[in-house]
């Protein structure tokens, strides 16, 4: 007897308006925690994303630079880089220039005056 009195007095005290309150109170403390568990763990994958692009870009420009570094090793490497930064010739070197032909001087000036023209042939 003194057992079912017991689990009445406990079952009382449990189902009381105070401990289901601060019952309620735990649980939307630690759903508030695991959410904010899962909302650091999705921006730091996020992050983790970024940050695997960017060392693959890293390691692409790498790959690149040590290739443009072996051509620069090269004696013919070092002649095109400063013939193309410096404008240098070697001794004896002459420069070609290519002049255009006359014919396309007129096709310029008839693409300019094209549409005005084509617009005063309407009204004539």
């Amino acid at each position: 007897m003194f057992d079912l009195y017991e689990r009445r007095r406990l079952r009382r005290f449990f189902y009381s308006n105070g401990v289901l309150v601060a019952m309620a109170l735990v649980v939307t403390l630690l759903v508030h925690g695991v959410f904010n568990v899962y909302s650091k763990e999705r921006e730091t994958s996020i992050k983790a994303d970024a940050r695997r692009a960017e060392l693959l870009d890293l390691l692409n420009r790498q790959a690149s630079l040590a290739a443009e570094l072996g051509r620069l090793e090269t004696k013919r490497g070092v002649e095109e880089e400063l013939r193309g930064k410096y404008n240098v010739a070697k001794p004896g070197e002459g420069l070609i220039v290519l002049v255009e032909p006359p014919g396309s001087a007129t096709t310029t000036s008839n693409v300019s005056q094209g549409v005005w023209s084509w617009i005063k042939s309407i009204f004539n």
